[in-house]
């Protein structure tokens, strides 16, 4: 299982982290944006394979995410991602992110 650790959104990086699938690289971006500056490791290998379309068109992407790993202080979390795909109209786009806290319910930004 291959991780990589972002510390910093730089996203020419990101979009070959999340190998060929736009949606995946697009909800690392937002990942890499919404935890800024705290060092975590997301499973992006998990994350693109987890791609499931619904009814309505959009994706949903779910993989681990650890806060601080490897400390006393690590904190292991569901990263869920949901992304409206391109259309000719508009580019593609996070629609939101939920981060999943194991244990003490659920934190959404």
């Amino acid at each position: 299982m291959r991780m990589c650790v972002l510390l910093i959104p730089v996203v020419g990086l990101l979009a070959s982290c999340g190998g060929d699938d736009p949606g995946a690289a697009l909800c690392i971006a937002e990942a890499a944006q919404r935890l800024n500056g705290q060092v975590y490791r997301l499973d992006e290998s998990g994350l693109a394979s987890s791609r499931k379309e619904e009814t309505d068109g959009n994706l949903t992407y779910s993989g681990e995410l650890l806060l601080k790993p490897g400390t006393g202080a690590e904190q292991k979390q569901r990263f869920d991602c949901k992304v409206a795909p391109a259309t000719a109209d508009s580019p593609a786009r996070v629609l939101g992110v939920q981060f999943n806290v194991e244990g003490t319910g659920i934190y959404t930004k």
